[in-house]
């Protein structure tokens, strides 16, 4: 018993030309040859069937293309994606409103507020969050013990989260990758996505004047 259905369904209609094409060369044609139509049937059958696998063929090339997420346009690398037990960390931070791609200008007074003693890595929260308009609300922070000067700058403690973790190395505007990757394996993993997401810039434009060299972490919390 055939398993494969696009087998099947070329038998079937390998069957159905057969019967027609058959049947009107029997009652249409006196000088009918079975020799002749064998042949010529069988060459179109052949043809057929070559044409649809060369069609399967394309359609499961373009599949195969279209769900790779985890492979970065920019620069050919494969995404690790990975579960980790992010621990609790204090910080400094001041809440943006507004366009995204603004936020990080809060990073120098955040910085100064506390002295420049941090002892981690500066991140981003997103807490609401608009790809189309780039419009959201994102809290600016450094990670620091130290009490900030500036009234602006406040002190929170950023809970610990158990997190589906991906490394992006690039410019900023590719960033999305990582997160396709990350709702990628989410998905294939059985996992929920939840809680604001987290992008900890371990090289920025501050220590790298090329985009391409730039290494963000993204960090989703999952259940």
């Amino acid at each position: 018993m055939l398993k494969n259905k696009k087998m099947k369904l070329i038998l079937i209609i390998m069957f159905v030309v057969f019967a027609i094409t058959f049947n009107l060369g029997v009652f249409s044609n006196p000088n009918f040859d079975i020799y002749d139509f064998c042949m010529n049937l069988s060459s179109e059958i052949i043809g057929l069937a070559i044409a649809l696998v060369l069609v399967d063929s394309y359609v499961n090339e373009k599949k195969k293309i279209n769900e790779q997420p985890f492979l970065s346009r920019n620069n050919d690398i494969n995404y690790q994606v990975e579960i980790r037990e992010i621990e609790p960390v204090r910080v400094a931070y001041m809440t943006h409103k507004g366009q995204v791609t603004l936020a990080s200008a809060l990073f120098p007074t955040v910085f100064q507020s506390v002295g420049g003693e941090i002892n981690n890595i500066p991140f981003f929260i997103y807490h609401e969050m608009d790809a189309h308009t780039m419009q959201g609300v994102v809290d600016v922070c450094e990670p620091s013990a130290e009490e900030p000067d500036n009234p602006a700058v406040k002190i929170k403690v950023v809970p610990g989260v158990r997190a589906l973790v991906a490394q992006h190395t690039g410019p900023y505007d590719t960033i999305y990758m990582a997160y396709q990757a990350i709702n990628r394996y989410a998905a294939e993993n059985g996992l929920k996505l939840t809680g604001p997401s987290r992008e900890i810039f371990v090289k920025g434009p501050n220590v790298e004047e090329n985009p391409a060299n730039f290494v963000t972490i993204v960090v989703v919390p999952v259940e």
